[in-house]
């Protein structure tokens, strides 16, 4: 009874072997072993859009939304989104997930087109409303989108003269 019914065996899995990990989202450790990815991800976004600087903890959500959802996607597009039985992979809708938090993370961020719109017309408004204490108030990492709501008003006030 000791023998292996068909006498072969494997040798045990090394440490690290992730022969049986599919996209692996959702397992312990995830955490610690994506921490390098989320924090340049972060990182790069500080440096892109640089009035998220302060909000370190929305810039890690994310940036570890973004990863998930990038891994969810790289798992479906090699094994693609049906099973050997033609049923949708569960995975399907861990990615639907995912993209959903990256996009809502995005948003709070001023990241999307929509959320950035309504950030420079606030900022556009801190200008035209308070033009000697805009400086002031929305100094360094708000000085890009200062900058850009002046642009934005300027562009206004150019095409309303234009309408005239």
């Amino acid at each position: 009874m000791g023998q292996p019914a068909r006498r072969y065996t494997w040798p045990p899995f090394e440490p690290g072997n992730e022969a049986a990990v599919t996209h692996g989202v959702l397992r312990a450790g995830r955490a610690e072993q994506i921490r390098d990815r989320v924090d340049a991800l972060a990182a790069n976004v500080a440096d892109a859009f640089p009035w998220t600087v302060p909000y370190e903890l929305e810039r890690a959500a994310y940036a570890r939304a973004a990863v998930d959802e990038a891994d969810v996607q790289a798992y479906l597009d090699a094994v693609g989104a049906l099973d050997e039985h033609g049923n949708e992979r569960s995975a399907v809708r861990t990615l639907e997930r995912f993209a959903s938090r990256a996009a809502r993370c995005r948003a709070a961020l001023g990241l999307s087109p929509d959320s950035h719109a309504k950030i420079l017309r606030n900022v556009s408004e801190v200008v035209r409303r308070h033009p000697e204490r805009a400086v002031g108030a929305l100094a360094g990492p708000l000085e890009s989108l200062l900058a850009e709501g002046r642009a934005a008003l300027e562009r206004g006030a150019g095409g309303a003269e234009g309408a005239s």
